[in-house]
C-alpha cells in the first residue's frame, strides 16, 4: 500500500475576484500548483471558500461531469439552460456538461465553504450529449450508521446521482474507528475536512488532502475525536483513453 499525505502547504491556491474567493487545489488545472495532478478519472478537486458575498461570472464548459458539494454556508447556481437553484450545507450541484453549458455561482457571506470536484467520463462521447444539470438535496442521500461511524453516500450505491464516470463519493465522520472496504484494482484520494486521526498509521489533519494507491489491506481510520472526511474511490484503470490535461480552451 502507497499512502501519501499532502496538508494545505502542498496543494495548490488559487482566487477570484482578487482574493474575495479562495480556492485551495490538491488537484488543479494544468499548468497550475498542485499535489498532484489528477487520480485517474478524477480530475479536479477544489476547496472553495469566502467571508463575503461574492459572484464568478458566467463561464463555459463542456465534456466533463461537475460536481459542486456544499460545507457551509449557501451558493447561488444559475445557467444558460435556465436553472436557477441555491446549495446549503450537504446539497450537491451536478452539470453533466456535454456539448456545452455555462453557469455562474454566487457564494454568500458570511461563511461559505464548498467542494469543487470534476470527474473524466470518456469525453470524445459525452461531448456530443446534451447538457444536464440538478440539485440534490441534503436529505436526499442515503445515510447508514456503523457503531460510532456515519456514512453518507453521495455518488454509489442507492445515491440518486448517476455519473457515467466510475465513481463512489462518501461522506463520513466517525467518533472513534472505521474501516474502509474497497475493490481490487482502484485508488482513494480523501479530503479531512474535519478533526484529526489516523490513517493506517498516517497522521491526518483537517485540511490534509490524502491519496492512497496501491490498496492491498484495509483502510483503517481512527480518531480520538470526531474525524469528518470525504473519500472518492476511482478505478486505476479506465477503459478509454483519459485526456492528459492539454484539453482545448474552455474545458
Amino acid at each position: 500500500m502507497n499512502i501519501t499525505v499532502y496538508p494545505r502547504s502542498m496543494q495548490g491556491v488559487g482566487n477570484f475576484n482578487d482574493g474575495q474567493i479562495i480556492e485551495y487545489k490538491p488537484i488543479a488545472f494544468p499548468r497550475e500548483t498542485t499535489a498532484i495532478p489528477r487520480l485517474g478519472p478524477l480530475f479536479y478537486w477544489a476547496w472553495a471558500e469566502t467571508k463575503i458575498t461574492s459572484k464568478i461570472p458566467l463561464h463555459p464548459h463542456r465534456a466533463f461531469e461537475i460536481l459542486s458539494y456544499g460545507l457551509k454556508g449557501k451558493v447561488e447556481h444559475y445557467d444558460t439552460a435556465g436553472h436557477q437553484t441555491f446549495m446549503q450545507e450537504g446539497d450537491a450541484q451536478l452539470i453533466k456538461a456535454g456539448s456545452g453549458i455555462s453557469h455562474s455561482e454566487t457564494l454568500f457571506a458570511p461563511h461559505t465553504e464548498m467542494f469543487q470536484i470534476w470527474f473524466e467520463p470518456n469525453l470524445s462521447e459525452t461531448i456530443t450529449h446534451h447538457p444536464f444539470y440538478a440539485q440534490y438535496n441534503n436529505e436526499d442521500f442515503p445515510v447508514k450508521q456503523e457503531d460510532e461511524s456515519t456514512i453518507k453516500t453521495i455518488i454509489g450505491e442507492h445515491s440518486s446521482i448517476e455519473l457515467e464516470t466510475d465513481v463512489q463519493m462518501y461522506d463520513i465522520t466517525t467518533t472513534n474507528s472505521f474501516d474502509y472496504v474497497y475493490k481490487e484494482n482502484r485508488q482513494l484520494a480523501i479530503m479531512v475536512i474535519e478533526g484529526n486521526g489516523v490513517i493506517n498509521g498516517n497522521d491526518v489533519r483537517a485540511t490534509d488532502f490524502v491519496v492512497i494507491t496501491e490498496l492491498n489491506e484495509k483502510i483503517h481510520f481512527t480518531t480520538n475525536d470526531a474525524l469528518r472526511v470525504v473519500v472518492i474511490d476511482v478505478p486505476i484503470e479506465t477503459d478509454y483513453p483519459l485526456y492528459h490535461k492539454v484539453y482545448e480552451a474552455n474545458p
